[in-house]
This record gives structure tokens, sequence and C-alpha cells, in this order.
């Protein structure tokens, strides 16, 4: 039996070394073409993979082989490259000065002489100093060559250890492929099944099997007949997947849309929780995908942190950017803005989160734009660090000079002030930026002095007018002010903080936009409510204004609203909730679009009613063979094709039974075999 596989490798061997090597030794012959030039090609990079139409006439394990055995390759040359702290070009400028058919042919003498030696470690050894007398030529090390070789010894042994498992799935594949033998045609032990399509007996009636024949094995159709052949646990969804975690199947839970994900985290597949968008991302963190959580809306981010793609968590906005941090994008949280910036920091882009302003800057630091967070100003500086730009964060001011560290100019983020200080890091100066404070020192880090809004500092002034309260805006800090304009309120915006105030103007409400945070107010203008946008929060009200609803845009909440305007329903969209209401428009359904809820109405829209999809018929199960059927784990087929009869609640009679060709013998029926037994034993 060990004839095949050799003939296959060496066919392997024969195909990889023609495609890959020609351009570097046309003139070799093919025979010369053995594991030891792959070797030297994969360490020098010149190994490439073969092209798809260069393995078609080869069988699929020889192929499948092939690509395996090179892939390994490829990985262990820039593993090994990485090991001696080389570039495939300078290898490749040493082989042009060098004689480059030498060089390879002495190298692969070398390994020749490597795998003759008896002891596993020496063997190993041998090929790490062979790879290493190479690099050396190449670049001489004056030091460090212990850990070289260790690295390299290392990547070695894991190559050989993968091209061994590879040459085992080869000899597996192949014997997969051989034809079963039969049994001997006088036995009385049934054949294999021989392409037959459907399970036991008697699939088309309700009644016990007449004995007196034989079961019919020819049938290809099962009823119900569901006329589909890829459809989930919903309706009008042409994909061929139902929603749940860690599967990268193709569809969500939702009605109408033929997109190719469902919501979680880690996925990087393409479709998010909601109806009728074609977008290609649903919200979570750490993912570079393009779409948040929101129905008709074809722009292209969802809102976390982390992300530079280019849309934020709102309806009918064609902007550019979600409301996060250290983001290059263009948009910032809100509804109907054509404006082109958010509210972080990092960001060299060009607005900030309000309604109705054609200014150019948000409210954050180390950003070179022209406008700070307020209305209908035409200034052209906010407030942040790092700017040499010429304004402060007010109305109608003409000053020159805004709050923020490393600069030197002469004007601090009021009026009427002469003075020669701003606030920023690595000054000794002695004036903050507010007005009729008499303190010593600026906000900044690092710095013992009495003032200012930084991190870890236990100080009492944040930078602000007509404020009296302890803090200024940073993460982890206790104290009691976040950084705004006539604002009594407790609290700066940042995570981890239990405070009690937001980042905004002109708002005595209660909370600041950030995660695992119990308090009670979200990031906008002239609202009420109770609740920030977030996860794991329990609060109760979502991102937006006006609205006095009960709850955020976020998975494994047990609160009441979803995100969007004038509706009072009770649920929004995610998964593991037991709330009662689907995130969509004017529906007093009473169901969301997920698993492992017990209630009672399905995803869709103007729906009243008050089930989903169920089975309890007295027909006969699905297809077994077919690509239909509600169930979870299964993409494009039905349940296991296994020799029991139907179920779901149906009342045809059901029974195990051993699959047997109508063709493989002529010993009379199953039931005769079984009496005949039965006998046998008295």
């Amino acid at each position: 039996m060990m004839e095949v596989p050799c003939k296959i490798l060496a066919v392997c061997l024969l195909l990889v070394g023609a495609q890959a090597f020609a351009a570097v030794d046309a003139a070799r012959s093919s025979k010369e073409l053995t594991w030891q030039s792959l070797f030297f090609d994969a360490v020098t990079g010149n190994l490439q993979q073969p092209m798809a139409d260069e393995l078609l006439e080869f069988e699929d394990c020889t192929a499948l082989y092939t690509v395996d055995n090179i892939e390994i390759l490829l990985v262990a040359g820039y593993k090994i490259r990485r090991c001696g702290n080389l570039e495939s070009k300078d290898i490749e400028r040493y082989l042009e000065r060098q004689d480059a058919v030498y060089t390879k042919r002495n190298f692969e003498r070398e390994l020749v002489n490597c795998a003759l030696r008896e002891s596993h470690h020496d063997n190993r050894q041998c090929y790490v100093d062979t790879v290493l007398n190479l690099f050396s030529s190449v670049r001489p090390y004056r030091y460090d060559r212990r850990r070289r070789n260790a690295c390299i010894f290392r990547e070695v042994e894991k190559a050989v250890i993968k091209l061994n498992a590879a040459s085992i799935s080869l000899a597996n594949c192949i014997a997969q492929s051989q034809p079963q033998p039969l049994p001997p045609q006088n036995s009385t032990l049934p054949p294999p099944p021989q392409n037959t399509t459907a399970g036991g007996p008697g699939w088309n009636t309700t009644a016990f099997p007449n004995t007196n024949t034989t079961p019919n094995f020819t049938l290809t159709t099962v009823s119900p007949n569901w006329n589909t052949t890829a459809d989930g646990p919903w309706w009008g969804n042409n994909s061929t997947q139902g929603p749940w975690w860690g599967n990268t199947t193709t569809q969500g839970p939702w009605w109408g849309n033929t997109t190719t994900q469902g919501p979680w985290w880690g996925n990087n597949s393409t479709e998010g929780p909601w109806w009728g968008n074609n977008s290609t991302q649903g919200p979570w963190w750490g993912n570079n995908s393009t779409e948040g959580p929101w129905w008709g809306n074809n722009s292209t981010q969802g809102p976390w942190w982390g992300n530079n793609s280019t849309e934020g968590p709102w309806w009918g906005n064609n902007s550019t950017e979600g409301p996060w941090w250290e983001n290059n994008s263009t948009q910032g949280p809100w509804w109907g803005n054509n404006s082109t910036e958010g509210p972080w920091w990092g960001n060299n882009s060009t607005q900030g989160p309000w309604w109705g302003n054609n200014s150019t800057e948000g409210p954050w630091w180390g950003n070179n734009s022209t406008e700070g967070p307020w209305w209908e100003n035409n200034s052209t500086q906010g407030p942040w660090w790092g700017n040499n730009s010429t304004e402060g964060p007010w109305w109608g001011n003409n000053s020159t000079q805004g709050p923020w560290w490393g600069n030197n100019s002469t004007e601090g983020p009021w009026w009427g002030n002469n003075s020669t200080e701003g606030p920023w890091w690595g000054n000794n100066s002695t004036e903050g930026p507010w007005w009729g404070n008499n303190s010593t020192q600026g906000p900044w880090w690092g710095n013992n002095s009495t003032q200012g809004p930084w991190w870890g500092n236990n100080s009492t002034e944040g930078p602000w007018w007509g404020n009296n309260s302890t803090q200024g805006p940073w993460w982890g800090n206790n104290s009691t002010e976040g950084p705004w304009w006539g604002n009594n309120s407790t609290q700066g915006p940042w995570w981890g903080n239990n405070s009690t105030e937001g980042p905004w103007w002109g708002n005595n409400s209660t909370e600041g936009p950030w995660w695992g945070n119990n308090s009670t107010e979200g990031p906008w203008w002239g609202n009420n409510s109770t609740q920030g946008p977030w996860w794991g929060n329990n609060s109760t009200e979502g991102p937006w204004w006006g609205n006095n609803s009960t709850q955020g845009p976020w998975w494994g909440n047990n609160s009441t609203e979803g995100p969007w305007w004038g509706n009072n329903s009770t649920q929004g969209p995610w998964w593991g909730n037991n709330s009662t209401e689907g995130p969509w428009w004017g529906n007093n359904s009473t169901q969301g679009p997920w698993w492992g809820n017990n209630s009672t109405e399905g995803p869709w829209w103007g729906n009243n009613s008050t089930a989903g999809p169920n089975w309890n018929s007295t027909t006969l199960g699905p297809n077994f063979n077919s690509t239909q059927g509600p169930w979870l784990g299964n993409s494009t087929q039905g349940p296991q094709n296994t020799t029991e009869g139907p179920w779901w609640n149906n009342t045809t009679a059901s029974w195990n039974t051993t699959t047997v060709d109508d063709r493989s013998t002529t010993e009379g029926n199953w039931f005769d075999h079984l009496m005949n037994e039965i006998g046998s034993l008295f």
C-alpha cells in the first residue's frame, strides 16, 4: 500500500518544483527537484504557491497535499528569516553577487548529509547550522548567535511536524477515496448503503409497514414539502443559516434580508441585527467592519472605540463617523447633521456634536481643526492640547489662544484677560484657564501643584468658567466636575466613574457617556432622560434627543427600549433578552428577533399577531435530505440522515431500521430473517 503514496509524493515534488523554481534554475532537470531544493527557496524567499489551474490535472488529495506543503514551507521560511533578522531582499542581493547555483547546490548537499544522521536532535541541529551558515554569509553575526540558533531550531521542528502530519492526511485521503469491497454474495449481513437517498421504510404511509414487502428506498422527497432549499426559521428569507454565536455561516435573524451574518462579538462576518439594510457589519468592539445597528442606513460604521471605520449610531444619516476616541474619521453622534466630526480626542477631523452647525471642530485634544463645541459660532479654535490655532471655546471672542498643552502663546480661554500662560504640561506659570481663580498651576501630568484637569490627581479645579466644583475631566478620578460652562453638576466624561454628569451645556442631568456606569444620563442636549449609550448597563435611556423612552442600544441588557424616536415599545435589538419588543418602528408586537426567548411575536412590521412559525402539524416531518428546516448549527441541511422516523408532534409511526439495498440480497425480507434468528435461539 505504500507504493501509491510514494508515487504521489514524487509527483507533488515535481509539480511544485517545476512551477516554483523555473525562474531560479530553468536549466536543471526536474528529477533534481527535491525537498532540499524546496527548503532552500523557502528560506531565501523565492518559493511560490502553484496557480489553481496548474493543479486541475491532479486528484483532490494530491492537489490539497501540494498546496499544504508549499504553505507550510512558506510560513517556515518567513519565520526562519525573522529569526535571523533578515529580509528576502537581503538574501537576494547576496545571491546576485555570488554564484547562486553553486550556493543552492551546496546548501542542498549539506541537508542531504544532515538527513543521514541517526539522532533526532543532531539531525535537526544540522539543518539549523546549515541555515545559519547561509545567513552568516549574507550578514555576519557578531553576537546573539545562540538566540538565533534556538529560534531557527524551533521553526524547523514545527515545519517537520506539520509536513509529517500532511503526509498522514494524504495517506488517509487516498485510503478513503478507494472503493470499499462488498461482502460475499452469500453473506447474511447487509452490504453498506450504495447511494440510497432516503431513510427507513414506509415514509409515505401512516401505518405500520407491510411485513411481506421490501422497504422502499427510492424516495427523494418527504412530506411536508416546504418548497424551498435554503431557509432557516423565519419568513421571506432566502439565506442559509440561523442566528447564534460562533457561527461563520450566512444569515442573521430578520426578514427580507439577503445579507450574510448575525450580530455577535469576534465575528468578521457581514450583517448586523436590523431590517432592510444592505450594509455590512454589526455593532461590537475590535471589529474593522462597516455597519452600525440601525435601519435604512447605507453608511459604513457602528458605535465603538478603536475603530477607524466610518459611521455612527443613528437613523437616516449619510454622514461618516461614530462617537469614539482616536478615530480619524469624519462624523459625530447625532441626527440629520451633515457636518463632519464627532466628540473625541486625537482626531484630525472637522466637526463637533450638535445640530445645525456648519462649523469645523469638536471638543478634543491633539486636533488642528478650527471650531469649538457650541452654536452659531464662526470662531476658529476649540478647547484642546497641542494646537497652534487662534481661538478658545466660547462665544463672540476674537482672542488668540485656546486651552491646551505645549503651547507658548499668550492668552488663556476667557475674556478680558491679559495674563501670560495657558493650561498645559511642563509649564511653571501661574494661572489656569478660568475666571477669578488665584491658584498656581495649569492642567497637566506629573505636576504636584494644586490645580487643573488631569489623571490621578486629587486637586480641586478643572478648566472652565464660573464653576466652583472640584475636579476636571479624566479617568479613574472620583472628583466632581466635568469640562463645560454654567453647569453645577458633579462629574466629567470618562469610564469607570460613578459620578453624575456628562460633558455638555445647560444640562442638569446626571450622567456622562461611558460604559459600566450605573449613572443616569447620556451625552446630549435638553434631555431629561436617564441613560447613556453603552453596553452592560441596566440604566434606562439611549443616546438621542427628546425621547422619553427607556432603553439604549446594546446587548445583554434587561431594560425596555431600543435606539429610535417616538417609540414606546419595550425591547432593543439584541440576544439573550427576555424583554418583549424587537428593533423597529410603530410595532406593538411582543417579540424581537433572537433565540432563547419564550415570547410570542416575530420580528416584522405592522404585525399584531402572537406567534412565530411552529411545526405542530399532523403531517410528516421535513425531508431529511433537503436543505430546509428550522434548527441551529446547520446551514444548508436538515436533521441528520439517520434511520429515525419523522418527528415534530407527528402522528406518523416511526421505528429504527437498518437501510438495506434492494439489489444486494435475495434471501427474503427482513421480517423473515428476524423470525429465523429468534427461532435459532431455542
